[in-house]
């Protein structure tokens, strides 16, 4: 025992001297004897160790001699001044066998226990001091064997049994020589029992004896159990006591001490100062470096904590300390913002140290650090470790809510969502928050907006307010989900707390951004604007606040929420920040105005910009727009208002490329340029019209559009009649673009023109050329279709026109010219003999157009007339009565009336008995009417009339009616047979000059005609000349 040697050999000298009072009466002289007493002699001088070589060596010659038990007892205590312990245990031991009685007992009885407790074999020392305390109470060495029974206990746990015996001395038995020692052993104990106070109270009382030693160590104790307990002014005290002491060996630790508990009370500039004193060749110099960096953290001196962390990583070297340096290191770079530092750190822990508690925690913190800095890899190689090496601590609910937002990362949504699901059933009051974090970002990734609400809910009325900021950012995601549902109440109800913490300016920005929309959706316009003012001061700083603003602004102008959408864009377009942001604030008003009519501050608003902004991407588009809302003040000033903005816009037209006028800006100078010669149309100005429309090609002959100009163009001049002018454009059309998908609707004008100039044989084989090909559109090929019918009708071509009609009508049967096919089918097979199939077809038409009179087209009057062609083909004559009253029913204006009077006047001529006054009356109407002046019709049926006489032979009233179609019909076909009749009529009446004049007439008037021939006949009869 340190302290007790010496004083225990003294003691052991005194022994032997009086131990040669007893020695029995022997004679010396012999060499057993000489041996024995060089042994004594050398153990008297304290030459130990050569004594107990000289008894071991007498032992071995002589054990029978009489003295060999006392050699036995002088070889353990030389043995035992030399701590040989255990050699000097079992001669102690075979001594006391022998011995049971004697002055010598005692002394081997406390020294075989002293050899067990400095060989600590404390049992075995417990029960031989207790065994020598119960025998010898009184003996000199009894406050020794206290002192080390109390020890032994100890050292054994039996710390309440230890301080009983202990106390034996201390506090009370001052004069013993061991009572430093037993009051400091005593403190232990009590500091075992848990009694700290009494440990305390104990280790002080040391701490004041004059052993300094003892003092020493017992303010270590008082310093380190204070500080153990968390009084840590009272360890630096103790620390800064022992440090007075002068004892250079602990000054290193009491540095450490002190520096450990300055550090624990805040104190860090102290605390460093003492820390820095301990040297580096300190065994303590690893953990004052480690003290030093993590003061120097708290000091905002990441540089220096980093070097002393460095420093104490270095000094600790294999040593356990080197984990909580390495964990300290982590930490520094986690505080100092170096999560990919830290995560490196933690990860090197882990791996390097995988039985150190701290290792699953260090894996955690590494998955959570690389998941804050979007390492998914290194995130899923931490969460891999964690579940193969501390698969319960995986399991616990911090390392869930990690594995959730790992998830999360890796796009398997659903599976976080259940994993934070069942984090949040665990119902873990310190996870629950974070848990509700993940996973309403979980659900809002996934559109689950309706399940954000309440999760969101419950983290805001459940979260301790000190927390909540932490997790607040869900909040705002849980607003941005109950806009998108439309649910502007909940909008307000999550982001006004959200609000009311400290956040940075971009997230505020976002954040007044989603209640703006929601009190817009609320129809709150006041409130809006009030936060469009907050986001305005938020710009002052924020650039991106003005967007905000914007973005509100355009959100109600695609609500078509005007009035609330023209103050925003108006505030956007006063700031001066950023020229781009006042464009489009400028811009967004003057739409406003032009959307709500106010069409004269629009036109102002759109010249404002293009006079501010020239050179804008948009200075096209504001030229067209002022223009626009221009002509819609003052429709009367349209043409001005284009030619103005033509005007400005064709200098910055430079030779663009084909499709440009299909994009912006160009796309807006094209429509400027279209509608300039659109107004001019409207305003009957066709020449300047078609020069605006060249002006436009000029500037854009590249355009892709050309064609579609040039039919537009040249229907402008069809639609008024000048199809010479339309054709001339149509012929460019096709030189130039011959594969144009408007050829087709030109080559059809062109055979049109044909078709109206009465060239039916060009104009047919032009449309059936158009109708076969397959490139042109199903509209044109259908039209030109249609008119080949057409033209065989005119010609009179009735097989060939039911072939094209059948034709037309297999390819289009459902089209809006197929009921006008039909009609021109069914005078087909009237004509070609097939009156049943007529009839039929028909009657099918009328029956449609009956039931469906509010659609009226020119040419389905023409239906009755045809209908009543067939019943008189079929002799079917009362049927004609009815068809002639239906017909003057539906359209007593009818232009076709007066055909089917015609069909009347022949049915009363043809029936039997015939009635001519009844078929001239009809007759007579149908010459008559208006609508059929001029037309082949109404030459046949004057022809008719003057056939009726001649039946009825009637001669001179014949010759008048005849005359009639000459002198009044433009037709020729029906003209020369009116002339010869009346000539023949004439030759009846025996009137033969007249006669031989009107054959002379006929032959002269209509030479080719068969007619001429049968007058030359005529004439050569008469024997009168021919012309």
């Amino acid at each position: 025992m340190p302290g007790s040697r010496w004083l225990t050999g003294q003691l052991c000298t005194q022994l032997l001297c009086s131990l040669l009072l007893f020695w029995p009466a022997v004679v010396l002289a012999d060499q057993a004897d000489d041996d024995f007493n060089l042994g004594v002699g050398l153990y008297r001088t304290q030459r130990y160790e050569t004594a107990a070589g000289a008894f071991d060596q007498f032992l071995k010659k002589y054990p029978e001699h009489p003295r060999a038990n006392f050699a036995r007892l002088y070889l353990g205590l030389s043995l035992n001044s030399i701590e040989r312990y255990s050699e000097a245990r079992p001669r102690f031991a075979e001594f006391l066998k022998t011995e049971t009685a004697g002055p010598n007992v005692a002394e081997a009885r406390y020294r075989l226990g002293e050899c067990s407790f400095y060989l600590r074999d404390y049992e075995a020392a417990t029960k031989q001091l207790a065994e020598f305390l119960d025998k010898h109470p009184d003996h000199k060495l009894s406050d020794w064997a206290v002192l080390l029974l109390g020890d032994a206990r100890i050292a054994t746990g039996q710390h309440r049994s230890a301080a009983d015996i202990l106390r034996r001395i201390a506090p009370e038995k001052t004069g013993s020589p061991v009572f430093a020692d037993a009051l400091f052993s005593l403190g232990k104990a009590l500091e075992g029992t848990g009694d700290l106070n009494a440990a305390i109270q104990s280790f002080r009382a040391a701490a004041e004896l004059p052993n300094q030693q003892i003092a020493q160590r017992a303010l270590t104790k008082v310093a380190s159990i204070e500080y153990g307990r968390g009084n840590f002014q009272q360890a630096l005290e103790a620390w800064q006591k022992l440090q007075s002491s002068g004892n250079t060996v602990l000054l290193p630790a009491a540095r450490l001490g002190a520096g450990m508990a300055l550090y624990r009370l805040s104190q860090f500039p102290q605390a460093v100062e003492q820390l820095q004193a301990v040297p580096e060749t300190a065994p303590a110099a690893a953990q004052a470096r480690l003290f030093t960096g993590m003061s120097q953290l708290q000091l905002k001196q990441p540089d220096q904590a980093r070097t002393s962390l460095d420093l104490a990583l270095q000094l600790a070297a294999d040593t356990p300390l080197a984990v909580e340096v390495t964990f300290q290191k982590a930490r520094l770079e986690q505080e100092l913002a170096m999560p990919a530092a830290a995560a490196e750190l933690y990860t090197r822990i882990a791996q390097r140290w995988p039985q150190d508690s701290r290792a699953p925690l260090c894996l955690a913190n590494a998955l959570d650090l690389h998941l804050g800095t979007g390492n998914q890899l290194a995130a899923a190689s931490d969460w891999k470790l964690l579940t193969e090496q501390y698969a319960d601590y995986a399991g616990q609910p911090r390392q869930q809510v990690l594995h959730g937002r790992l998830l999360l990362a890796e796009k398997q949504t659903e599976q976080a969502a259940g994993v934070l699901s069942a984090v949040l059933q665990n119902a873990d009051p310190e996870q629950a928050p974070v848990a509700r974090y993940y996973l309403i970002r979980a659900k809002a990734e996934t559109g689950r907006h309706a399940e954000v609400l309440p999760l969101a809910a419950a983290l805001r009325d459940q979260t301790p307010p000190d927390q909540l900021p932490r997790y607040a950012d869900a909040l705002l995601l849980a607003a941005a989900s109950a806009l998108q549902l439309q649910d502007y109440n909940a909008t307000i109800a999550f982001v006004d707390p959200w609000l009311s913490l400290d956040r940075e300016p971009k997230q505020q920005i976002e954040a007044r951004l989603i209640k703006g929309h929601a009190l817009r959706g609320l129809k709150k316009i006041p409130e809006t604007a009030a936060e469009a003012s907050a986001l305005a001061e938020l710009g002052k700083t924020q650039p991106a606040a003005w967007n905000a603003i914007l973005a509100l602004a355009d959100a109600a102008f695609a609500d078509r929420s005007f009035d609330a959408a023209e103050p925003l864009f108006a505030q956007v377009g006063l700031q001066q920040f950023n020229p781009a942001v006042v464009e489009a604030g400028q811009a967004g008003a003057a739409w406003c105005q032009f959307e709500t009519g106010r069409f004269d501050a629009a036109a102002q608003a759109f010249l404002k910009l293009a006079d501010s902004f020239p050179n804008a991407p948009d200075f096209m588009l504001y030229v067209l727009m002022q223009a626009t809302a221009a002509a819609e003040q003052q429709p009367e000033q349209a043409v001005t208002a284009w030619q103005t903005a033509w005007a400005r816009l064709l200098p910055k037209i430079d030779k663009p490329a084909a499709g440009a006028e299909k994009r912006p800006p160009l796309r807006h100078a094209f429509e400027v340029g279209s509608r300039l010669a659109r107004s001019l149309q409207k305003a009957e100005r066709l020449e300047d019209a078609a020069a605006a429309w060249a002006a436009l090609l000029q500037a854009f002959p590249e355009a892709e559009d050309t064609d579609r100009i040039l039919d537009e163009w040249a229907w402008m001049w069809a639609s008024v009649g000048n199809y010479e002018q339309a054709d001339l454009i149509y012929r460019r059309l096709l030189t130039q673009f011959p594969n144009s998908s408007y050829a087709g609707q030109a080559r059809l004008s062109l055979a049109e023109s044909q078709l109206q100039a009465r060239n039916l044989d060009a104009a047919l084989a032009e449309m059936e050329a158009i109708a076969a090909e397959s490139a042109y559109s199903a509209a044109d090929r259908e039209r030109a279709s249609f008119h080949i019918v057409e033209i065989h009708s005119l010609a009179e071509r009735w097989q060939a026109m039911k072939t094209a009609a059948e034709q037309f009508l297999a390819a289009w049967p459902d089209t809006e010219l197929a009921p006008q096919i039909r009609l021109f089918l069914a005078e087909a097979q009237l004509q070609t003999g097939d009156t049943a199939s007529a009839r039929q077809g028909l009657q099918n038409l009328r029956t449609t157009l009956q039931a469906d009179t509010a659609v009226k087209a020119a040419w389905h009057d023409r239906v009755w007339v045809v209908l009543a062609e067939t019943l008189l083909a079929q002799a079917e004559y009362d049927g004609i009565d009815a068809l002639e009253q239906e017909l003057k029913t539906r359209s007593a204006d009818s232009p076709f009336l007066f055909q089917l009077l015609d069909v009347q006047g022949r049915r009363w001529k043809q029936q039997a008995p015939p009635d001519f006054e009844k078929a001239r009356e009809y007759l007579r109407a149908a010459v008559l009417d208006p609508q059929g002046k001029g037309t082949l019709t109404a030459a046949r049926c004057q022809t008719l009339i003057g056939e009726t006489h001649l039946l009825q032979n009637q001669l001179d009233d014949a010759v008048r009616e005849y005359f009639k179609v000459y002198l009044n019909h433009p037709h020729d076909s029906l003209r020369a047979p009116a002339l010869l009749q009346a000539a023949l009529c004439e030759l009846k009446l025996g009137k033969n000059d007249a006669a031989i004049r009107d054959f002379r007439e006929v032959v002269a008037s209509f030479p080719q005609s068969p007619e001429a021939v049968r007058a030359s006949d005529e004439l050569k009869k008469l024997k009168a000349a021919v012309p």
